[in-house]
């Protein structure tokens, strides 16, 4: 596949596709595409631009030997100026040493001829006042501004200036001065910009620098990334790691197609060693010039953008100073405006790094609860970037001291992919920076430490992501309110208001549900990973919960007492943020688990209970006797559950299943959702030469015809890291292949029981070739020293957006570390997504007044069957009759999404999609509807979603579809490898010509003989 990379797709690519040799130093920019993005750029910079004209005194002040005319001509369009107000004229200094030409001439008598005989270049200029030795910039502020607006009003310049934007491009900057200052006006907007918070050194950003243009929306401002370290202090490779960290970042950097991620960056390389001389300036400049060269020119570079590289002693040999510029220039033309050819991702080895632009960052300034909290990543506001919420601790400077308390946080996520792009808001809603009172008053978003969490959904259909919070804290610290007479309620539903700036707690069920948090360790294993689901068990269109609850004990008046019962329950929706509450089973260990899952392949949710229970009596009247077991639960379409299954042998075993984690997905791609079981069960009978101490890791597979649940054993060398205290269990497609990955983190199978970090990969080989992968995930310093492996909890999602999932560590007791997935760094792939269904077909049966959809099967390019997310909306006026989600006019969507670009919001079951390519709606009142469906793989990256309209009348049997989709259009074909072997054919003609084999057509997988 084709991928340009301009301004609507500006993505670093690692193949160079043309390298320009047209260009001279008067005219390179004139190679440049008109609409790449400035912030994309390679510019090179003079530092103290200006003497290169000479100074008052060379010897100490002096840091370029040629002109500015000189510099223009060799390809310098960034300028670092000094002015100073003398008289009525500004004169350019660097410190207190005069040049010998002035700024006024500087602008009107080289750079805005040179622009007028070169209008296809642009220039950018970096203002700090030189205050001078005897006065203040507040002394001259007033007078600087009016020279200022004198001097750009004058006939030279006048109409040269650009207002600044973080999207500028090098259209809207031909011929044209962006002028970017260090000191803000005094009563007036920027001429371009103003820099804030100015950073000497990339490596602590809660500095926060920006440049903020003038006031309007959103992209009049951006962040900055700066390097400016001054003086080496003889010891140069501080600064060469700060200068090559930063270039590490811009050149590794992907605006994913959203030119609200772009950051500007200033890499200066200019810098003194002790004294500030000259000759101190030039022996700096000749290690420094190299150092660029070499990184740029090195055999595994990938290029990408540099930013504005400012230099000292440009354009000679023996600085190394000709080669530096021309490195610069000759950079952008192994990117930018190329057209490169991607290939598919192809089941690497998945790899992590260390963000290092997280650490201490903006906006990741809590500590997240230790080592039992799980962040919560979900698109919370809506903008299709992926948010953060973990609650925890805090110590931070307030109220004139140094304060440890309890702390929740919510990080929007405003773009970039790092830091920068986060706004966080506590708690009490105070965003980051600004004052916070000492009072708790939460009335924004809820402690509680140690928080669970597994299940997302969008439990009132109004299109925004809701939170569940399931915590076991054995310290009764979860807090919303902060105390409460019995230590606190830790099962919390908060409803989101729509666009993540509130968030309010249900009234009754479940959020006056206890867990036993005192004294009891074990709500640190994995088992609490599956004590909460989501599914739609009634059919009305509305998520209910499905819940574990554990009995609390607790010491009122001296009496000892129960709060609340134990064991599973469900939580129907009744549309209006509240819920009724159905008890199903006590099954009440600490290791319960229990999901839902359609076990029975009849379209309808089903629950899954595992661990210890009581005796259990359905819906049908019929018991089973207690017993670690376990149990299958079948669901009549209407909530009511009756056992269909149970059995001792798959049960968590007596220790209380904590060393089992378990997951429900359909895991070899038939259709029906088979069981995952990892750990310890009762039945440990399996020859595991990986399996250590009786672990064994299996699957049910789902044998179900449609009428009864059926499973048979499938032995994997998939095998549990963890013979205790796990952390993480988790499935999904990390590696980009289609295909799904498992991940591990907790104490591993090594002889020491050092902590680990475990992942295999499966290129789609379910039963066989799994191998555990140590070391995925490493506590690292700043500079990437391993520390050890993490020891806290981990989450994944995409928070760069560039559709590989990342982790996410709370870092125990420190702030919060991602690790960013570089599988397919520098490898021209692109992770694999399943196309949008085709051929999608509704039916109606006036019988049974059930409409039926259906749809062809869809993969991905390596052959990995889709999984699917659906909505439906009724689209005409007429007036509901009945209450329900369908013919109120709700979305009645099963996983959060958007329905306009597909994307999803929030990291949901597995169970929660659907498995196979049909789905049904019963009861539908006569009217119009809308059915959306979409193919989802294996790393939540999805298609747009496929609409087809329909009309329900109960007086004809089959649905009138209004809207189907268009088979007549062409289509690409693919073989299994992922390769592109034909674009745009006819469907009829896809296989013509091609040997025999099995190929992708279009989302279809066909043989060819």
């Amino acid at each position: 596949m084709k991928k340009t990379l301009l301004t609507g797709a500006f993505t670093l690519v690692s193949a160079v596709a043309f390298q320009s040799s047209a260009w001279d130093g008067n005219n390179w920019m004139s190679e440049l595409p008109d609409n790449a993005y400035v912030a994309q750029l390679s510019i090179p910079g003079t530092h103290d631009s200006a003497t290169g004209h000479g100074t008052t005194s060379d010897v100490m002040a002096r840091t370029q030997m040629h002109s500015l005319s000189e510099q223009l001509e060799m390809g310098i369009r960034a300028f670092d100026f000094r002015p100073q107000v003398s008289g009525s004229k500004l004169e350019a200094h660097h410190g207190i040493i005069n040049c010998n030409i002035s700024f006024d001439d500087a602008m009107k008598k080289v750079i805005g001829p040179f622009l007028d005989a070169h209008p296809d270049e642009f220039i950018v200029i970096h203002t700090l006042y030189a205050a001078p030795l005897f006065g203040s910039y507040d002394r001259d502020k007033d007078k600087y501004v009016n020279l200022l607006n004198s001097l750009f009003e004058s006939d030279e310049l006048k109409g040269k200036l650009v207002k600044f934007r973080r999207d500028l491009t090098v259209a809207d900057m031909r011929g044209k001065i962006l002028l970017l200052s260090r000191d803000s006006y005094s009563g007036t907007s920027p001429f371009g910009g103003f820099f804030e918070n100015w950073s000497e050194e990339f490596d602590n950003l809660s500095r926060r620098s920006r440049i903020i243009g003038e006031a309007g929306d959103i992209m009049n401002s951006s962040k900055l990334f700066v390097q400016d370290r001054a003086n080496t202090n003889g010891d140069n490779s501080e600064k060469a790691r700060f200068m090559t960290n930063l270039l590490d970042f811009t050149t590794g950097y992907t605006i994913n197609d959203d030119p609200a991620n772009l950051v500007w960056a200033f890499n200066f390389l200019s810098s003194y060693s002790g004294s500030s001389t000259s000759s101190s300036y030039k022996s700096n400049a000749t290690y420094f010039n190299k150092q660029l060269v070499d990184y740029v020119g090195a055999g595994d570079y990938v290029a990408g953008p540099t930013g504005f590289v400012m230099m000292d002693f440009v354009g000679d040999d023996d600085t190394n100073g000709i080669a530096s510029v021309n490195a610069v220039i000759d950079n952008n033309f192994k990117y930018v405006g190329n057209s490169t050819d991607y290939t598919l991702a192809v089941g690497d080895k998945p790899e992590f790094r260390l963000d290092k632009a997280w650490l201490q960052g903006e906006g990741m300034y809590y500590n997240c609860g230790g080592d039992k909290a799980v962040p919560i990543i979900a698109d919370f506001d809506g903008d299709g970037r992926m948010d953060y919420y973990c609650s925890g601790q805090s110590y931070e400077y307030y109220n004139n001291g140094w304060n440890w308390g309890d702390i929740s946080y919510m990080a929007l996520n405003k773009g970039f992919g790092h830091p920068y792009g986060f706004e966080a808001y506590d708690n009490q809603g105070v965003k980051r920076g600004e004052n916070r009172s000492s009072s708790n008053n939460e009335n924004y978003l809820p402690i509680v430490y140690g928080a669970q969490v597994q299940a997302l959904a969008d439990l009132n259909q109004d299109g925004a992501v809701d939170i569940l919070l399931w915590d076991c804290d054995q310290h009764g610290w979860g807090t919303y309110p902060r105390y409460t007479t019995y230590g606190d309620q830790n099962s919390r539903v908060f409803i989101n208001n729509g666009d993540g700036s509130q968030f309010t707690p249900i009234q009754g069920y479940p959020n006056n549900i206890g867990n036993n948090k005192h004294g009891n360790w074990s709500c640190s294993l994995p088992g609490k990973y599956h004590r909460v689901s989501i599914a739609d068990v009634n059919c009305d269109g509305y998520p209910d919960i499905m819940m574990v609850t554990e009995s609390g004990t607790t010491m009122e008046n001296g009496q000892f007492s129960w709060y609340d019962a134990n064991g599973t329950s469900v939580f129907i929706n009744n549309g209006d943020n509240t819920f009724t509450r159905q008890f199903i089973a006590a099954n009440r260990t600490h290791y319960a688990a229990s999901l839902f899952g359609d076990f029975n392949c009849d379209g309808y949710p089903d629950i899954l209970l595992n661990g210890y229970h009581d005796a259990i009596t359905g819906a049908d009247g019929v018991t089973i006797e207690p017993g670690y077991e376990l149990v299958i639960m079948t669901n009549d379409g209407r909530g009511n559950f009756s056992v269909a299954y149970h059995s001792n042998d798959y049960a968590k075993n007596e220790d209380e299943g904590q060393e089992t984690a378990i997951h429900v997905l359909d895991y070899d791609q038939d259709g029906k959702m088979d069981i995952l079981l990892s750990g310890t069960t009762n039945r440990n009978s399996f020859n595991n030469t990986n399996g250590r101490d009786g672990k064994v890791a299996f699957i049910l597979r789902n044998e179900s015809d449609g009428t009864d649940v059926k499973f048979s054993e499938v032995l994997t060398d998939l095998h549990p890291s963890s013979v205790a205290m796990q952390r993480l269990s988790v499935l999904a497609d990390f590696n980009g292949d289609g295909y799904i990955d498992y991940l591990a983190d907790g104490w591993g199978p090594n002889s020491d029981w050092s902590n680990g970090s475990y992942l295999s990969y499966s290129r789609g080989e379910y039963n066989t070739n799994y191998q555990l992968h140590n070391g995925v995930i490493h506590n690292m310093d700043y500079y990437g020293s391993n520390e050890g492996e993490e020891q806290s909890w981990i989450t994944f999602g995409d928070i760069d957006g560039d559709g590989m999932l990342d982790l996410i560590s709370p870092a125990g007791d420190g702030a919060p570390r991602v690790y960013l997935n570089r599988t397919l760094q520098g490898k021209n792939q692109i992770a694999q997504v399943p196309d949008a269904p085709t051929n999608a077909v509704a039916t109606y049966d006036i019988d049974t007044k059930r409409v039926t959809v259906t749809w062809d099967k869809m993969y991905t390019q390596s052959g990995s069957k889709a999984i699917y997310n659906t909505y439906l909306r009724r689209v005409d006026d007429s007036t509901p009759v009945s209450r329900s989600a369908a013919a109120e006019g709700v979305n009645i969507m099963r996983v959060p999404a958007d329905v306009n670009t597909g994307k999803l919001k929030a990291y949901t079951e597995w169970s929660s999609f659907l498995p196979s390519e049909t789905c049904f709606f019963d009861n539908l009142e006569e009217g119009t509807y809308e059915l959306g469906v979409q193919s989802v793989g294996y790393n939540y990256g999805a298609s747009k979603f496929t609409p087809i309209q329909f009309v329900v009348n109960n007086q004809t049997n089959g649905a009138d579809v209004i809207a189907a989709e268009d088979n007549d259009s062409p289509v690409n074909v693919y073989n299994m490898q992922g390769m592109l072997i034909k674009q745009n054919v006819d469907r009829q003609d896809a296989l013509t010509d091609l040997p025999a084999g099995v190929y992708i057509v279009g989302n279809k997988k066909m043989l060819k003989r």
